[in-house]
């Protein structure tokens, strides 16, 4: 007759079924850990990298614009064309078609010059404002990004975009008007960039154009009225151009504008 003992509760083992399923389980976290850290560097390389692109076209252009300030003396004679590429904006554009009418500077080398950096030194902001959409919608940007693109002002004029549309970039290439920072706001409010190019484009090309005929005109008054009139000129002229980018600024309805262009707004 056989005799079958009993085996006491404690003396079971079954963690010996549970401790590869532990094991397993930590190994598939570890992976899992791994995947996602292998996933966070690949994304943020991708994400980063037309942040860098355009951050450094940005601070190109910033470059280019200053190394013409203490250039211009030795450029503003001769080498008119140089001044446009380093600093296409609109009180040089008014200088460009006074030298014209001089007869000391040629209208095609002036045109071709101005637009590489009037156009593209805009666009990089677009692009700019574009890559740090989703960081601009939740917090200032920390370091240069944040002295680039201030989430305060692009705000406001994220604002002005809204109420007035697309004709606000059209009108700002002519007025006194940040209109690199009014790109970035475009850019961050994702609107679609053939629509933001097509205003852009046409404001600029209308503006150059303007700005060449009026300082044209500003030569032909200097040689027939001399240097007062010229200057009195040149005074109403960005009187003007001040006026009408205050009142761009200003938010439909609104019985106040917002902070003031600065002159050297292009």
């Amino acid at each position: 007759m056989a005799i079958t003992v009993p085996v006491p509760p404690e003396a079971e083992t079954p963690t010996t079924a549970e401790e590869p399923i532990a094991a397993h389980d930590d190994a598939g976290d570890d992976g899992d850990d791994g995947d996602d850290d292998g996933g966070d560097d690949g994304t943020s390389g991708v994400s980063d990298l037309p942040k860098r692109t355009f951050l450094i076209g940005a601070i190109g252009r910033g470059i280019l614009s200053l190394v013409a300030i203490p250039l211009a003396p030795a450029l503003y004679r001769d080498h008119v064309a140089a001044l446009v590429f380093l600093r296409p904006t609109k009180e040089v554009f008014l200088f460009g078609g006074f030298v014209l009418r001089q007869g000391d500077a040629w209208l095609p080398s002036i045109v071709l010059a101005a637009l590489p950096m009037y156009l593209v030194g805009v666009w990089i902001f677009f692009g700019l404002g574009r890559a740090y959409a989703d960081d601009l919608s939740e917090q200032e940007l920390p370091g240069l990004a944040g002295r680039l693109l201030p989430k305060r002002r692009l705000d406001e004029l994220r604002g002005v975009l809204d109420d007035r549309g697309t004709k606000v970039v059209f009108l700002g290439r002519i007025a006194v008007f940040p209109s690199t920072l009014m790109a970035a706001a475009a850019g961050a409010a994702e609107i679609g960039w053939k629509r933001f190019l097509l205003a852009d484009v046409a404001g600029a090309l209308v503006g150059l154009s303007a700005l060449l005929g009026l300082g044209f005109a500003l030569g032909e008054a200097y040689e027939a009225a001399g240097p007062w009139v010229t200057a009195a000129g040149v005074v109403a002229l960005v009187a003007l151009a001040f006026v009408l980018g205050r009142n761009l600024l200003r938010p439909a309805g609104a019985s106040s504008p917002s902070p003031s262009p600065s002159v050297s707004d292009t």
